[in-house]
């Protein structure tokens, strides 16, 4: 018996065996234990390869189910709808354990109620959740049950868990709270890969995060649906009454209800321009809710862009003479664009009536349109008090005003710009402020999408 030895420790020995009874000689004894020296050394440099490459076996394993966990994860953060999200995410989760059939579900309490199953039923139905799982769901650990543990089934749908033989129910965790159940099914009576399992656990990880974004997503919309169809309606009621109300102000003001005394007549004045104030105001807000409720429609009709800017100006002509403003078109050529024009002109409208407004001189206001790459460009540029540094990043936000005082004193909503960019966007085009400065005024482009050459 010879030891085999790797720095000074026995790894092993070398047996050899005679069938005659003759012993071993010095010279046979010396030479094998030259032999078990040499082969401890190599045998513990086998050994390590072995484990080395096992080591190596694995992690490429690992990596690999890291990878697919990843692929699923961006696959799943590529779609936007909550249906799209919930759909990807057990089609990516059933593939990576090799499952027939699979459900996610949010949790509530020790019930859960189904939010999308591969096979499209049994969306909305409650059932009950396991005394197993729901140990393992308080442990963050994914619970495989056989066909005879999988009970509690409600009534009338036992037809939808027969068919299958395993189980594997995963929890979708995210800072510590699970917001739902990854449910799997496997029609064969045969365990799921460990491997398999680890695997889920990882995307299940990224996927839980994604499903509550995407659930958060589908909540605002929901409420910004249900803000806009509610804003709509109260405009809608709102402006009824102020319409009456301007109609009758219009007749007392002629004289269809008598004569008015000077004192009264200024004060009717008064009244009906503030009514018409509040008309406009009433249109705005409809205006926004039929743009976030998506039921504005667009035209698309071709027109000469210089002729809807020169409309523009006439329309804003007389409210500039009365600040003595210099609005001055830069003539180029007649660039004709696909769009609405209406909308066009309403855009426009809310430019120039910035430009009048927020000036502290008599400004000067200068419009062009000319065609820049594939686009048509509508830019409007004044001098009047500019936009600060701070507020150029939300003056296209719903309500959005300048913070200065001197914007602060004047007249406005804060929809204008944030209404004429969604007008735009809703044609195809882009409204951007190109550049401002305080004190030196603000450069705005309309782009608009041109006609077919």
């Amino acid at each position: 018996v010879v030891p085999l030895v790797h720095g000074g420790r026995a790894i092993g020995m070398l047996v050899f065996s005679r069938y005659e009874d003759r012993a071993f000689t010095r010279a046979d004894l010396a030479a094998l234990t030259l032999l078990g020296t040499i082969s401890g050394l190599a045998l513990r440099n086998a050994r390590l390869y072995e484990e080395g490459e096992a080591a190596r076996r694995r992690a490429d394993a690992t990596a690999a189910r890291l990878r697919a966990a990843v692929d699923a994860a961006e696959d799943v953060a590529g779609q936007v709808q909550l249906d799209q999200v919930l759909g990807r995410l057990l089609q990516r989760a059933a593939a990576s354990v090799g499952a027939d059939g699979a459900s996610v579900a949010r949790l509530e309490g020790a019930e859960m109620v189904l939010e999308s199953t591969t096979s499209g039923g049994a969306v909305g139905t409650r059932w009950p959740v396991a005394p197993k799982v729901l140990t393992g769901v308080n442990k963050g650990r994914a619970v495989e049950l056989t066909a005879t543990e999988y009970t509690g089934a409600p009534k009338g749908m036992e037809s939808i868990v027969q068919p299958y033989r395993r189980f594997l129910v995963a929890p979708l965790v995210v800072g510590g709270e699970t917001i739902g159940l990854l449910a799997m099914g496997r029609k064969r009576d045969e365990g799921f890969d460990p491997a398999a399992v680890q695997s889920l656990q990882q995307f299940s990880t990224l996927g839980a995060l994604l499903l509550r974004n995407a659930r958060l997503i589908a909540q605002a919309k929901e409420a910004e649906q249900a803000k806009s169809e509610f804003m709509g309606m109260a405009v809608h009621e709102l402006r009824a009454p102020l319409t009456v109300a301007s109609g009758y102000l219009g007749m007392a003001l002629e004289g269809a209800l008598g004569e008015l005394p000077p004192a009264l007549k200024e004060v009717l004045e008064t009244a009906r321009r503030k009514t018409e104030e509040a008309k406009l105001l009433a249109d705005e807000l409809l205006t926004v809710a039929r743009l976030e409720g998506k039921v504005l429609t667009s035209k698309s009709e071709l027109f000469s862009v210089m002729e809807a800017v020169q409309e523009a100006v006439a329309r804003a002509q007389p409210r500039a003479e009365l600040v003595k403003a210099t609005v001055q078109i830069e003539h180029g050529e007649d660039v004709k664009v696909l769009a609405d024009r209406a909308l066009v002109g309403k855009i426009l409208d809310n430019l120039l009536n910035n430009a009048l407004t927020y000036s502290d001189h008599p400004p000067t206001i200068r419009v062009e349109a000319r065609r820049i790459s594939d686009q048509t460009a509508v830019t409007v540029a004044d001098d009047g008090i500019g936009i600060s540094t701070g507020d150029q990043a939300r003056i296209f936000k719903r309500f959005a005003r300048g913070t200065d005082q001197l914007a602060q004193e004047k007249p406005g909503s804060g929809l204008g710009l944030y209404l004429s960019r969604g007008l735009a966007e809703r044609m195809g085009g882009s409204l951007e402020l190109r550049a401002s400065q305080p004190g030196k005024g603000s450069t705005f482009v309309l782009r608009l999408p041109p006609a077919a050459s």
